[in-house]
């Protein structure tokens, strides 16, 4: 069994990028003065004013990253639109200025799922969620193209772990699944070995992210199923995972993955609970398929106080 200290292994896909070459140029932005002052002075910038300046502009290029959010809606709704064409979902709307929740898809029989987005999953945006009423199934999905410093298992262990089930315990709701899925995946950056998958114009439309090798290829995504009944410590302290959802099959379906290989394309998460005296702790599994050992088994932590 892996330790929690393996987080990265709750994702088998790994960003091929030389992650040393962003210590260098971070290395070489701060040295800059010392470096070569040359190149500030042209740029009529005050080596004695440089640490406020870096900084600043830091900050206003951190906001502009942050505030643009419409490649990462552009490939959410690509995908939904693509799910509708195929069939595999009634309808879909943005909803992120009507309601909490940013999309709300619509099954056969009225069947309401609502959806999250998000984006790296160790930002502390991942905590702020609601579960509406209307929602038969709860989904929050996860974006991070942009993030490379990381291995893209460290962001999910953190949001599943250290965020989404200690939220779901602390408020006694459910999440149904979460989703790692965006225009990183199957690129160059972050090679996918899945088989499946769309081609054609489906990634054009979903992501300026060019395929692995030059291809138009956009693999399935990474599901985690997580516990289909609220966590409590005392009348469910060890909730079982869902084995599937209607959207999560849609999704897979839409695809291309048959059925019978579903279970290869499905991750799982679940919490433990259990409470002394004073304290409610918890701990989470992260497993694979139809195994029922953990990959990745967290450490007993402490239940933060409401």
């Amino acid at each position: 069994m892996a330790s929690s200290n393996k987080r990265e292994q709750v994702l088998g896909c790994k960003h091929t990028i030389d992650r040393n070459m962003i210590k260098r140029l971070e290395s070489l932005l701060i040295d800059l003065p010392q470096q070569t002052p040359e190149v500030l002075k042209a740029h009529s910038i005050s080596t004695v004013d440089y640490e406020l300046v870096f900084r600043s502009a830091v900050e206003s290029i951190r906001g502009t990253f942050a505030a643009s959010t419409s490649d990462k809606r552009r490939f959410i709704e690509a995908v939904l639109e693509h799910m509708k064409q195929s069939g595999k979902i009634l309808s879909w709307e943005a909803t992120g200025g009507k309601k909490r929740q940013d999309y709300s898809v619509t099954m056969l029989g009225e069947y309401k799922i609502a959806i999250e987005a998000k984006g790296g999953g160790d930002g502390n945006n991942t905590n702020i969620w609601d579960r509406p009423p209307w929602a038969d199934e709860f989904v929050v999905w996860s974006q991070s193209p942009d993030s490379l410093q990381n291995d893209p298992g460290h962001g999910v262990w953190s949001a599943l772990s250290t965020r989404i089930l200690p939220k779901s315990v602390a408020e006694s709701t459910v999440v149904d699944a979460f989703i790692f899925f965006d225009g990183r995946c199957g690129s160059d950056h972050r090679i996918c070995i899945k088989k499946y998958g769309v081609k054609g114009n489906l990634r054009g439309l979903a992501t300026d992210i060019q395929g692995q090798d030059g291809s138009d290829w956009l693999p399935p995504p990474c599901i985690y199923l997580l516990p289909r009944t609220a966590p409590h410590p005392t009348s469910n302290p060890d909730p079982k995972a869902h084995t599937s959802t209607k959207f999560t099959t849609a999704l897979l379906e839409a695809f291309g993955v048959p059925k019978a290989k579903h279970p290869d394309f499905l991750y799982w998460a679940t919490v433990h609970l259990k409470q002394d005296e004073k304290d409610v702790y918890l701990q989470v599994e992260v497993g694979h398929g139809k195994n029922p050992a953990p990959m990745v088994q967290g450490g007993w932590k402490k239940k933060k106080r409401d």
